[in-house]
């Protein structure tokens, strides 16, 4: 092992009263050898960062978005869906009417009907329950709602989230996206912005998506 990549501990120990002994040992210095966990700009990458072939580290830059947004739930055949990003609520929140519970393969399920983005009519929509928990409302007060899993469609970006279902009728948006369904998502809210995705890019995700599906 070549000395200079090894550095001296010393190593103080009690032999007899009064007396101490010092013994040096050889260790390998980690943090110097080439390709070490300790030395290498990879160690500790997460999904907003990325190290190329001569490990130099790079930080992704986050989409910035605005307060506003438009979103597509494609399992639940919403498309450009008009949203309030809410940081100051926990759980993401959609406007859910006449929720009608069942059993399917020993698992419950909700059926209910959900705003078409643009219309005024809604479309009846069917999911699992994951959970029934208690959150609270516009007014700081606990109720109880029922939790689904869907996916979100974001510009030409997807990922699961979990919103619970909520009477929103009285609410200017069907839907308020909580942060736990941005969290780690390389998005950063600009409040003073609205709409800064394009619509575009959401609705022709959601026509790509179904037609792979098709070529499947």
């Amino acid at each position: 092992m070549s000395s200079a990549i090894c550095r001296q501990v010393t190593t103080l120990y009690e032999t007899t009263p009064g007396k101490r002994r010092r013994e040096s040992r050889q260790h390998p210095d980690i943090s110097k050898k080439p390709g070490s966990v300790a030395g290498s700009a990879v160690a500790g990458t997460n999904h907003k960062g990325s190290s190329d072939l001569t490990g130099k580290f790079s930080v992704r830059k986050p989409t910035i978005i605005g307060w506003r947004e438009h979103i597509s739930l494609p399992e639940l055949g919403i498309h450009a869906l008009a949203v309030k990003i809410d940081t100051g609520a926990r759980t993401s929140a959609l406007h859910a009417e006449d929720q009608q519970f069942f059993e399917r393969d020993g698992v419950e399920w909700v059926s209910f009907c959900v705003p078409l983005a643009g219309d005024l009519k809604t479309k009846r929509v069917e999911a699992p329950v994951i959970d029934d928990r208690e959150i609270k409302n516009t007014s700081g007060k606990p109720e109880r709602r029922i939790v689904i899993a869907t996916t979100i469609r974001m510009e030409t970006r997807s990922w699961r989230i979990e919103t619970s279902l909520a009477d929103r009728e009285s609410m200017k948006f069907d839907m308020i996206l909580g942060r736990t369904a941005i969290r780690r998502r390389g998005l950063l809210v600009d409040p003073g912005k609205s709409f800064l995705l394009p619509v575009q890019s959401c609705t022709e995700a959601d026509k790509n998506e179904r037609t792979k599906r098709k070529e499947v």
